[in-house]
């Protein structure tokens, strides 16, 4: 065999290692095409960029390098309809905007995620009722002299910052200087069923392979079922790797809406899992801000990876001392001891999904994970499942995630209970007796807790 020939077998067998991995990797990621449109993206990505310098390219060239900037404004009033808001940069010698989302609830404020950099940011309203943001709509800025500055020196850990406070005013809108002319959403963050578009299944897998495509689809990552009531208990949901909201209906549909009022972080699985952690901890704090001090009985429940996602947020919340309405947290079927799998794919794959490297066992991030106590007016419930009809030999599991990886020594020992369930790791989520007794975990710390 020649030198030649060799090579290109041994690229062969590293391609089908490739595509084993993304497909087993957590859950089902997805075809093996994916990986497969993923991995060309990303060259011609890199190969646009080279050829054509551009930080909105770059920014989707590299989405896990960026960091959260949260802010606030002064200036709105009573008003509450959405706007606009965008991320101008100047570092290739002309104007771009490098990114730009919807804000359904301004009166929390504003996220931007950013690479490093300098950045104006601008504030659009459609006062002229027109349906559009438009360029001549400009109701706030960052100051000229004082733009924002991104850097990992201003970050906590690499991951968020500090904003400016803009200041807005209505009365006198000003010009962007730049073409806009952007259709304003009809829908916002209240959605009345899991069963809309919205949450259809592909955008969980997008959200694995495209994480500008997912964020352009969403324009946020919290959404709910009904306005906010902050008198109920909110339970926030948490999908896992390649999911959405949808995969909670059955729960959903099991839950005494009377008393308990459901949330959902909707993310993007690529990302790096310490940044989800750390904003849906920002979002949770955001939410007892606009509460005033009224909410005070939160639940977070997570499947899969989303509960190393919660763990992380639950983590942030006990280093903020935040945690004073947090009473409960849930998983199903996470993977506490990372997966096997993702070592693979980190070692084979030429392009690395960023969240792999978290799923890696004794990852920095899994071993920071565990090394923190989980406050002690939080009660943990671990559900794990084992698939005996599942005929593969070697390590028992739910046909995704190894049961030594779901009842990882360090989880169950700050678990207050520890339940097994015969089904597939998706399957978890719509057994009957599942629902029952999850159902009667908020039931009874209810009645403990005072909720």
């Amino acid at each position: 065999m020649s030198e030649n020939s060799r090579r290109e077998g041994i690229t062969r067998v590293h391609l089908l290692i490739i595509m084993m991995m993304a497909f087993v990797l957590v859950a089902l990621l997805g075809s093996g095409c994916s990986y497969m449109e993923f991995w060309a993206k990303k060259r011609d990505l890199q190969s646009e960029v080279k050829s054509n310098p551009s930080i909105a390219l770059q920014r989707e060239l590299t989405p896990e390098d960026v960091i959260a900037v949260y802010g606030r404004f002064e200036g709105l009033g009573d008003r509450k309809e959405p706007l606009l808001i965008i991320a101008v940069s100047r570092e290739t010698g002309k104007p771009e905007i490098v990114t730009k989302r919807t804000l359904y609830a301004p009166q929390a404020g504003y996220a931007l995620a950013l690479l490093k950099g300098v950045y104006d940011v601008f504030v659009v309203a459609d006062l002229d009722g027109n349906g559009f943001f438009d360029q001549n709509e400009v109701v706030g800025r960052t100051p000229e002299q004082s733009p924002v500055k991104v850097s990992l020196e201003k970050s906590s850990n690499g991951v968020a910052m500090d904003g400016q406070v803009i200041m807005l005013d209505f009365k006198k809108p000003a010009e962007l200087g730049l073409s806009l002319h952007i259709k304003r959403r009809t829908s916002g963050f209240i959605y009345a069923s899991l069963d809309d578009e919205f949450f259809d299944e592909k955008y969980g897998i997008m959200g694995l392979w495209d994480v500008k495509g997912f964020t352009d689809h969403t324009q946020g990552l919290f959404f709910g079922l009904e306005e906010f009531d902050p008198t109920k208990t909110i339970v926030i949901f948490v999908h896992g790797v390649t999911g959405t909201p949808r995969d909670w209906k059955f729960i959903v549909d099991k839950l005494d809406r009377k008393r308990f009022q459901p949330w959902f972080y909707y993310y993007p699985s690529a990302m790096p899992l310490d940044k989800l952690g750390s904003h849906m901890a920002t979002v949770v704090q955001a939410l007892d801000a606009l509460s005033k001090g009224k909410m005070d009985r939160v639940v977070i429940v997570a499947h899969s990876m989303g509960g190393l996602v919660a763990r992380a947020a639950v983590n942030e919340l006990a280093r903020d001392k935040t945690t004073h309405y947090l009473k409960l947290f849930v998983s199903f079927s996470t993977p506490y001891g990372g997966h096997d799998a993702a070592k693979s794919g980190i070692q084979y794959a030429p392009v690395i999904v960023p969240s792999w490297i978290d799923m890696v066992p004794d990852s920095k991030f899994l071993v920071h994970l565990h090394e923190q106590q989980l406050p002690a007016n939080v009660a943990f419930h671990l559900f794990f499942g084992f698939n005996e009809s599942d005929g593969r030999k070697g390590e028992c599991s739910d046909s995704t995630i190894t049961l030594k990886s779901q009842l990882d020594p360090r989880a169950q020992a700050v678990a207050m209970h520890v339940y097994g369930y015969d089904d597939t790791h998706t399957g978890i989520l719509k057994d009957a007796a599942v629902i029952k007794k999850f159902n009667g975990i908020l039931d009874s710390v209810a009645s403990q807790k005072g909720l």
